[in-house]
């Protein structure tokens, strides 16, 4: 038996409860919005968040979610990929346009279960992407392990600087010698790791979960793919030298000689 909650809204399994056990606890009390089209599936998933200590409030559309916002900013978004009128996904790139809002961590929910479907959530700056029906557990394990990793970076998350680049966690944006440097938002958050942590050492596996919200998933080849997708973000300003290899270690991320744009 297991813990999933189907599009009708109904549980099967064991309770939340039992299910969850301690899992929750640590981070009780933070505040998520749940921007689902669907009442029942909606009203059962704050059921159960809320009886295992979390604040949720609820949108039924793009237009209501902006609503909530507009009252107060929660702690993670869990949003529908079927949205009417505004897809979840076209309210996501919304959401990140938007300098009050982009720094909100916000893991999508959806029926498509490709790789294709998961990546273009991810790229579009989604932090997770689980499908339905949801595991309860398995949403509450990456719900705790994104907020973490937000808290690691630091609760304010004020801008990061280093030799002319700057990353500025709040409007998603990273500047090299006031050039706008355009990453993907995993590269983002690898940068925003390296920067908050100058000249230390990462392994693969720090890096797996320091980045993603389920490590176990990720692969160490992949960590090196998105280290080398950085580099080739930063190569045009000069900054790619500062990402550099320790081997037998992992990465680190600090000043050598200071860049200048190439030519």
């Amino acid at each position: 038996m297991d813990d999933r909650t189907d599009s009708s809204g109904a549980t099967r399994g064991v309770s939340a409860k039992e299910s969850m056990g301690s899992s929750s606890l640590g981070l009780l009390g933070a505040e998520v919005l749940i921007a689902d089209a669907d009442a029942a599936h909606r009203g059962t998933l704050s059921l159960l968040l809320r009886q295992n200590g979390w604040r949720c409030r609820e949108a039924h559309d793009a237009d209501a979610a902006r609503d909530r916002l507009r009252q107060a900013s929660p702690s993670l978004i869990l949003l529908d990929w079927q949205l009417p009128h505004v897809t979840g996904l076209g309210y996501l790139h919304q959401l990140k346009r938007d300098r009050r809002t982009s720094g909100i961590p916000v893991i999508i929910m959806s029926a498509r279960a490709s790789e294709q479907d998961k990546v273009t959530g991810l790229d579009s700056g989604a932090d997770d992407y689980i499908t339905k029906p949801i595991p309860l557990r398995e949403l509450v394990a990456r719900m705790q392990a994104i907020l973490r990793r937000v808290g690691r970076m630091g609760d304010t998350r004020c801008a990061l600087s280093l030799a002319g680049l700057t990353l500025d966690p709040t409007s998603h944006r990273v500047l090299a010698n006031g050039l706008n440097c355009a990453l993907g938002p995993t590269e983002f958050k690898l940068l925003e790791c390296f920067m908050s942590q100058i000249g230390r050492v990462h392994s693969r596996q720090q890096l797996r979960r320091l980045v993603w919200a389920q490590p176990e998933s990720i692969q160490e080849r992949t960590v090196d793919v998105y280290v080398r997708r950085l580099r080739h973000a930063l190569h045009p300003f000069g900054y790619d030298r500062f990402v550099q290899t320790v081997h037998g270690a992992g990465y680190r991320f600090c000043e050598t000689e200071r860049p200048g744009r190439s030519a």
